[in-house]
């Protein structure tokens, strides 16, 4: 339910055994504590004050069994296998393991595009929801013989060129085509003005023309397949 910070110990612990279908068990207690054995490379969970429940297959009723103290084996694949430093992701680094990555390898000579762009990246993707946000508006404003359909279907479009231009962005950022810092930033300098003139026409009441366009479009379409369903 709850992880104390300070001491990094667990409380309101619940733990079901998904595995063993004939015996299944569910175990409760109040608190708990992670330890690992660097000699066993192992790592288990100590629960305390608890309950373990019992149950079998066929049977209503169940037995519980109740401890002071109960070690949980986490055999994550049989050993815990500890990653060497070199091989952590640059997802799991921090943003100042990060800017030292980058000092360190400018220093030798090289260019850090992947730890460039994960770095902006970090800054650049909270403000997605910002344009979404922007852009949803204006598209779900519109004549009610549209209905929701257009909104949803622009809607679509430009949530995939956003993510078009995001990953050719950091693909440029990494090759150094471009500024790291730009190729994150991109799809929201060219979606970003986009969505705030949107926004301005929606609170004028009025509507961007192309999706009037899309809208006789779709109505269009619509009456020639009613005309083709009809029966002859």
């Amino acid at each position: 339910e709850s992880v104390d910070n300070r001491s990094g110990e667990l409380r309101g612990i619940m733990l079901h055994d998904a595995e063993s279908l004939d015996e299944p068990f569910v175990v409760f207690a109040r608190r708990g504590r992670l330890y690992d054995d660097p000699g066993r490379k192992k790592l288990f969970l100590r629960l305390e004050e608890g309950e373990v429940h019992l149950g079998r297959m066929g049977k209503p009723r169940h037995d519980v069994l109740a401890f002071d103290a109960y070690d949980v084996d986490l055999a994550l694949g049989g050993t815990l296998e500890l990653r060497p430093e070199s091989e952590r992701l640059l997802r799991e680094y921090t943003q100042s393991e990060l800017r030292e990555t980058i000092a360190k390898t400018r220093a030798e000579g090289g260019f850090p595009g992947d730890a460039l762009v994960e770095y902006h990246e970090r800054f650049a993707m909270p403000f997605v929801c910002v344009v979404f946000a922007l852009l949803g508006i204006p598209l779900a404003v519109g004549p009610p013989r549209s209905g929701r359909s257009t909104g949803f279907i622009m809607g679509i479009f430009v949530t995939a060129v956003f993510f078009m231009l995001l990953r050719s962005g950091e693909t440029l950022g990494r090759e150094g085509t471009i500024p790291p810092w730009l190729s994150l930033w991109m799809p929201h300098l060219i979606l970003g003005p986009c969505a705030i003139y949107l926004y301005r026409l929606a609170a004028r009441e009025r509507r961007f023309a192309p999706l009037d366009w899309f809208d006789r479009a779709a109505e269009w379409v619509a009456a020639r397949l009613r005309r083709g369903s009809r029966p002859a």
